[in-house]
């Protein structure tokens, strides 16, 4: 069956006024048909002619899909507001996906959406380039006065440029610079996405109080417009002292350390990729540094540890080798923990069942480190010769889990229920689930056969098949049996 859709539309020339019919895309598969994908890139996907030759573009949605690049795009016309958005969206993905092969990947789930007009900017390998080449270029009047707007010198530029131009107040200018944060956000440009964002809120600000009311509040930012507003207890320890120069503020740092404590918490508050790394120097130990990412995940993501990366370079470039140098050990031992492919809580229940083990146990697993035993393969031949540590392991991991013995025979059912999330996964999941509480007694493991009754229900409460009333209802039937 085709994944890409048409729909026929009767329309007519508003030029000679003959009436015809023009087939209209609304979703494209890029590797189904690349003639069309080359429409897309062009930005004719949508232009029709009348038998007489009036061309002309159609104001439609179009759901764009490249399954090897992982891309979904909902190209949408002016006028569209957010509710809107979320109808087309759900409509074109729900027809999208009854014609794919199972499973479904993930990135189904994040549309990004754009204008019409910025289609063949997001469809680029580099969008921001692509979209700063067209500003210069030949895009409507409407993004060159945005460009104008958020390039402007100070607020007071902005508002005048923003009074001369109440377009940039409409649904059209919204959409647009919608879809210039999600191509910042594309290319990990974090300075581009928090700048767009920024004039974008403020535009929306000026749509609900008025413009001089929106520009009041920036303002009140203080005397350098734009930037951000110390905090109070900040801004008047900093009149005390009479800092009236940068001279003045650095000598400040240097002899009262307090404030700078005080300082870098509040930037740490503003930034929380600052109070994680904050987080992460404070870590004495690889516990230390995993339970510091267990409070800011932001520590074990890519961007994390570019960010990471940065900060050891800037502590290096300002003289501070034992900060870089420490960070730099906290940093492998992530990296090591994000290549062993733990989760952040199964490393948390390795490290409970490290503190169950009494010291004799512990310390004949510290040898075994030393010996090189760093695979389960070869922790399972040591164990084959030392059934006793083994035993020994196994209380301590039931101890840490609470849920007591696992059958052997059920322990690979819960480890396929584990990995089972999607929709279209609850029916199997269902089906896992009434599979091993057919192998556990509430008698004999009350804590594993209530998990089993939870994962049941959540299951059933989300299975995509059958009625909506009926699942429901035995959702909650187990919910009460888990309780």
């Amino acid at each position: 069956m085709p994944i890409s859709l048409s729909q026929a539309a009767d329309l007519q020339c508003p030029q000679c006024g003959t009436s015809f019919t023009a087939e209209v895309w609304l979703i494209v598969d890029a590797e189904e048909r690349p003639d069309l994908a080359e429409r897309c890139r062009a930005g004719k996907i949508h232009e029709v002619v009348c038998p007489q030759g009036h061309a002309g573009m159609l104001g439609a949605p179009l759901l764009y899909h490249d399954r090897p690049r992982q891309k979904l795009i909902l190209a949408l016309p002016p006028g569209v507001d957010d509710e809107q958005v979320r109808q087309i969206n759900a409509q074109l993905v729900s027809r999208l996906q009854d014609n794919l092969p199972a499973p479904l990947p993930d990135y189904l789930n994040q549309t990004q959406v754009v204008p019409h007009q910025l289609l063949p900017v997001a469809l680029t390998d580099d969008p921001q380039a692509a979209l700063v080449e067209q500003l210069a270029r030949d895009l409507p009047p409407l993004l060159r006065t945005l460009q104008e707007f958020i390039q402007a010198d100070s607020w007071t530029e902005s508002q005048r440029i923003l009074e001369q131009h109440p377009e940039l107040l409409s649904d059209e200018a919204d959409l647009t610079l919608a879809g210039m944060i999600d191509a910042a956000r594309a290319q990990k440009d974090a300075n581009a996405e928090k700048v767009f964002i920024e004039h974008r809120e403020l535009l929306e600000d000026a749509r609900r109080n008025g413009i001089d009311a929106a520009f009041a509040r920036k303002h009140k930012t203080g005397p350098a417009e734009g930037r951000p507003q110390l905090p109070p207890e900040i801004a008047t320890r900093l009149h005390e002292l009479n800092i009236q120069s940068e001279a003045d503020f650095e000598r400040a740092l240097h002899e009262h350390p307090d404030l700078l404590e005080a300082l870098q918490r509040a930037i740490a508050e503003r930034d929380p990729r600052l109070a994680a790394i904050q987080a992460l120097s404070e870590a004495r130990s690889p516990q230390e540094a995993l339970r510091a990412a267990r409070v800011h995940p932001f520590l074990i993501s890519a961007e994390g540890f570019d960010f990471i990366r940065q900060f050891i370079a800037g502590a290096r470039q300002q003289g501070e080798v034992d900060m870089a140098r420490h960070l730099e050990e906290r940093l492998n031992s992530l990296i090591q923990f994000k290549q062993s492919g733990l989760s952040l809580n199964e490393a948390a229940q390795m490290e409970q069942m490290t503190q169950a083990l009494d010291p004799e146990t512990s310390a004949a697993l510290q040898e075994l480190i030393q010996q090189g035993v760093d695979t389960p393969e070869k922790l399972e031949e040591v164990l084959r010769q030392r059934p006793n540590l083994r035993e020994k392991l196994e209380r301590a991991a039931r101890q840490t889990s609470g849920l007591g013995d696992i059958p052997a025979e059920m322990r690979p059912l819960l480890e396929e229920i584990g990995q089972l999330n999607r929709l279209s996964d609850m029916p199997r999941k269902i089906q896992l689930c009434e599979q091993a509480l057919r192998l556990v007694q509430r008698e004999a493991n009350p804590s594993l056969w209530a998990a089993s009754q939870g994962e049941l229900a959540n299951a059933l409460a989300k299975n995509p098949q059958g009625r909506r009333a009926d699942n429901l209802e035995e959702a909650i039937r187990h919910y009460e049996l888990a309780l």
